[in-house]
């Protein structure tokens, strides 16, 4: 169970992110590769945090919320892949930590993103108000509804960081030791193929050269951790 303190930090990193994702700032603190490491660290797994960040990363390389596109919460999937991981039993290995995260977060990016969508279409009112603000010599309305509409984006990242997480953990805590003896093994397994997974989703947003060339050398860092670290990058 997470304490009031990882409650509450869990809940800044959720907001920090979800409001850098399009609201302000936008300086990527939203991608799961930072969003997860800083989750990690606030749960004090940081390489944990630092795996589920990278995997995830692969997945959503190339999605961003661009125009009326709003795609995944990669974000708050992000976080949420660190808190499952966290809540996995301490006994498993790394690998089946990650891995039961990454796969129990991607269908929480598809929450988010309606979650984002609900957000939007609240702060739409917002422009109305501004507009009577300004229309009866206020010209403080317009930046009043701008923090606003900041907040309420903050306030999602919150509650969704918040109660998906305490959901999360509960699921976990209360389903995983019901599943049959060999869920370790076989999430192990899938930790083996998520980078795999990753790679097809980068190659099927192939862009030229210069991202082969960035590909070619990701894939050789990848490959040289097990060579170096005398096993795969995440484990113990």
């Amino acid at each position: 169970m997470l304490s009031a303190g990882a409650t509450l930090g869990l809940g800044l990193v959720g907001g920090c992110v979800g409001l850098d994702r399009t609201a302000f700032f936008q300086g990527a603190l939203a991608r799961p590769l930072v969003g997860a490491s800083l989750t990690g660290t606030v749960l004090g797994v940081p390489v944990l945090g630092l795996w589920c960040g990278v995997l995830l990363e692969l997945l959503w390389l190339a999605e961003a919320p661009l125009g009326a596109f709003v795609p995944p919460d990669e974000a708050l999937a992000g976080v949420l892949a660190v808190v499952l991981a966290w809540a996995a039993p301490a006994a498993w290995s790394s690998e089946a930590r990650v891995a039961l995260g990454v796969v129990l977060a991607v269908p929480c990016g598809g929450l988010g993103r309606y979650l984002d969508m609900a957000v939007r279409r609240w702060n739409d009112g917002l422009v109305q108000r501004a507009r009577r603000g300004l229309a009866q010599g206020a010209p403080g309305a317009l930046g009043r509804a701008h923090l606003l509409g900041i907040s309420r984006f903050f306030l999602a990242g919150f509650l969704g960081a918040v109660v998906l997480g305490h959901a999360g953990v509960a699921l976990v805590e209360c389903v995983v030791p019901l599943a049959p003896s060999g869920l370790e093994s076989g999430l192990q397994l899938v930790a083996l193929l998520l980078p795999a997974l990753g790679a097809g989703a980068v190659l099927a947003r192939w862009r030229g050269a210069r991202q082969t060339l960035r590909f070619l050398c990701g894939a050789a860092l990848w490959g040289a951790g097990p060579v170096l670290g005398g096993g795969l990058p995440w484990r113990r």
